[in-house]
């Protein structure tokens, strides 16, 4: 791109989806290296002192990573959003061509964000609570239990507080799959959109996209192939997902940011020349 300007919004989006990109990285790199077959059987077998271990022995810097991770990628994909609100604009001739089909574009985008902002405050707003019980709530020996000796502890508040976790992370099984099917979506509309009419947007700009809508689909069909062969399916949507946050997606995004910042100028020239064949002189 040489030093041509880029548009602010699309340079900040980019960045943060980068930086969140290799957070997520660096969290999922140790969440699966602690967890081996063992202590996977351990967890399933609901060890009381296995789950205490894992709910007392927190890394505070992992902690506040993930922290970091959600606010940037909230950050990012509301960035994105009111650039695609602008794309969008720019893409209908200024509200005057295909309003349905740019309208669309635009929504997509906001419903993304509003579903990312929603569901990683939650994610947080749970993740917080449970460890807040954890580290302050009495977890061992609620009530007498036959047969439990004087110095032995019954240790069912860890496995209840697993069971939470484990049901609030299950309620959000599926919003990477969303994300992506909604991002495939839009990506195919402005691929499109910018085909379909004469287009400010550079329809290489546009096939680039639509090479990202096909991961996107790949991603998603690997969610749905998790439950045939979980390890192996869980480690292709991560790598799919984070090729495009880490790589794809930031370029898609510096790329359309170089095409808004000219595109402005280029409207101007536009009205200027429609004015001068207006003119009767």
């Amino acid at each position: 791109m040489g030093m041509r300007r880029i548009d602010g919004s699309c340079f900040f989006a980019a960045v943060f989806f980068v930086l969140s990109g290799i957070f997520r990285t660096i969290l999922f790199g140790r969440r699966h290296g602690s967890h081996s077959e063992s202590n996977f059987s351990l967890m399933k077998a609901m060890d009381g002192d296995y789950l205490r271990t894992q709910w007392t022995d927190i890394d505070g810097l992992l902690h506040s990573l993930r922290i970091v991770q959600s606010i940037m990628h909230i950050l990012a994909w509301v960035i994105t959003a009111t650039v695609l609100f602008r794309a969008a604009w720019l893409q209908s001739s200024r509200g005057t061509s295909s309003m349905g089909l740019h309208c669309s574009i635009a929504f997509l985008g906001s419903t993304v964000a509003i579903v990312e902002l929603l569901v990683h405050m939650l994610m947080l707003g749970s993740m917080m609570a449970l460890q807040w019980m954890a580290s302050d709530f009495t977890m061992e020996n609620w009530y007498e239990i036959d047969g439990l000796g004087s110095d032995q502890q019954d240790l069912i508040g860890w496995k209840v507080l697993e069971v939470v976790s484990i049901s609030a992370h299950g309620m959000l099984l599926w919003v990477d799959t969303i994300e992506y099917f909604l991002l495939a979506t839009l990506l195919i509309l402005l691929f499109i959109s910018t085909k379909g009419q004469a287009s400010p947007l550079s329809t290489s700009w546009s096939c680039f996209g639509l090479f990202i809508a096909i991961l996107c689909i790949l991603d998603v069909a690997s969610e749905v192939l998790r439950f045939t062969n979980w390890r192996l399916f869980s480690q292709v949507c991560f790598w799919i997902s984070t090729a495009n946050r880490c790589i794809l997606f930031p370029n898609w995004l510096m790329w359309l940011g170089v095409q808004l910042a000219v595109a402005p100028t280029a409207m101007k020239q536009e009205i200027d020349i429609a004015d001068m064949e207006d003119d009767p002189q």
